[in-house]
């Protein structure tokens, strides 16, 4: 399914609408938005909605599978959406939040030029990681979406909802995303994924399913070519020591084996997904 940049209209991902769609479609729940909005209680319209941008911010997350036919959706959980159900079914742990959040800013395919299945967070946390100040302005990021989709009317309203919803109590303000500069008047500063080691397995699982996007025939690739094409560092914010400790984690849990030989170091996926993926609350404590 492939979203317009402005999928979510003027709409936050709220944690508690993401939950009842989430366990609408564990029931393999299905019907035109407003008979979803009438069995689950999401708002919905004539015209608009949350229903619709519900729906694919939680497909755009990872947790559910989605397809439309002529205005009726089929919703069914994802592997990851069977696991975060079971541990996390309303999105209050931190580790559930920074492993959707990075799946949402992931790039779609690799094709070029590269984009991202919610490609103005893509633009955001992987293309901006390169274009963008440290601290950085609303206005800076408007100028990437010009620039990314021209003129359009609705470029304003959706810097704002990538933005404002990291900020806000009820949709990803927990986990510390972003934070406002104390120094410069309007800014936001990315903040890199958390090295506690509770979140080192929801990390495996990100690593395992962006394999699968890409690169499911293969059981070994180059760690650059894969942080390079997949831009999963970049989203990160991580740096090499920050990368290196986690390996390390990885090697040790059996995850990865790592051939360090051969110039860039090779890894291996020594796992299945869904084993990788029943480990993501295995950490904590």
């Amino acid at each position: 399914m492939n979203l317009s940049p402005n999928f979510s209209q003027t709409f936050l991902p709220d944690r508690r609408l993401i939950s009842l769609l989430v366990t609408f479609a564990e029931k393999g729940g299905g019907g035109n938005k407003r008979e979803i909005s009438e069995l689950t209680g999401i708002p919905t319209g004539e015209s608009t909605g949350k229903v619709e941008p519900i729906i694919y911010f939680s497909f755009a997350m990872g947790l559910i599978k989605a397809s439309n036919d002529k205005g009726v959706w089929r919703l069914e959980l994802s592997d990851l959406g069977s696991v975060v159900i079971k541990e996390d079914r309303y999105l209050k742990e931190s580790v559930t939040l920074w492993l959707v959040h990075l799946l949402l800013c992931r790039r779609q395919n690799l094709q070029d030029p590269p984009k991202g299945y919610a490609d103005a967070w893509f633009t955001l946390f992987a293309d901006g990681k390169y274009r963008l100040p440290e601290t950085f302005l609303r206005g800076d990021f408007q100028k990437l979406l010009l620039e990314r989709y021209g003129d359009t009317s609705y470029l304003t309203s959706l810097s704002g909802v990538v933005l404002n919803m990291y900020f806000e109590d009820a949709c990803m303000a927990k986990a510390k995303v972003l934070v406002k500069s104390d120094v410069v008047e309007g800014g936001f500063i990315k903040q890199p994924a958390p090295t506690d080691m509770s979140f080192y397995p929801a990390y495996a699982a990100y690593l395992y399913l962006l394999w699968d996007d890409y690169f499911i025939q293969e059981t070994q690739i180059s760690l650059r070519d894969f942080a390079e094409k997949t831009y999963c560092f970049a989203i990160m914010g991580w740096n090499d020591l920050a990368i290196e400790h986690w390996l390390t984690w990885m090697v040790d849990k059996g995850f990865l084996q790592i051939d360090r030989y051969t110039g860039s170091p090779i890894i291996l996926r020594l796992e299945s997904t869904q084993k990788v993926l029943d480990a993501i609350y295995s950490e904590l404590i």
